[in-house]
């Protein structure tokens, strides 16, 4: 069983490598868009219910939906790296 210690340590929260590089990534840049999605709608809930109500209605349920799996996905997923020459 674990001690506190431990349970600390593997719980610790540690940077990846290239964190610095971040902003580049897919997921990162989809949360964003989800969170300014949200932003939006909570700033101004009337012109986000317009603009959603452009949308048909079996897509308009899933919109939130399919931003936060594609930030997920991106997430999980790796690039290939172009090697110079």
């Amino acid at each position: 069983m674990m001690n506190i210690r431990e349970i600390r340590r593997a719980l610790e929260l540690r940077l990846v490598d290239d964190w610095r590089h971040a902003w580049k990534w897919g997921s990162v840049q989809l949360a964003l868009a989800y969170g300014a999605i949200q932003s939006w709608a909570a700033a101004d809930p009337d012109g986000f219910q317009r603009a959603m109500a452009m949308l048909p209605e079996d897509i308009q349920r899933y919109v939130g939906i399919a931003l936060a799996l594609a930030a997920i996905v991106t997430r999980l997923s790796s690039v290939r790296r172009k090697s110079n020459g």
